[in-house]
C-alpha cells in the first residue's frame, strides 16, 4: 500500500504499532487512528520525514518516551 503518513500509536495497558495511511494531512491521520485505536497516544509523521531504515528506531524511541 502506498502511504503518505505514518502514525505511531500506543494504547496504555494495550498495544502499540505503526499505521501507514494515505490521508490529506496529519490531523486526518491522527483522527483516523484515534477511531481505530480508542484512547491511544498518537504521533503522525510524513512518510518523507524518516527513511524506511529509521522508522523502527524512531518508533522505539518514541514508544519509550510515552510509556
Amino acid at each position: 500500500m502506498d502511504y503518505n503518513y505514518a502514525v505511531f500509536w500506543h494504547v496504555p495497558q494495550g498495544g502499540a504499532g505503526i499505521d501507514r495511511l494515505r490521508v490529506a494531512d496529519a490531523d486526518e491521520a491522527r483522527c483516523t487512528c484515534s477511531e481505530r485505536h480508542p484512547g491511544a497516544i498518537l504521533a503522525a509523521f510524513k512518510k518523507t520525514q524518516f527513511t524506511p531504515d529509521q522508522v523502527n528506531h524512531v518508533f522505539l524511541d518514541w514508544l519509550n518516551s510515552v510509556v
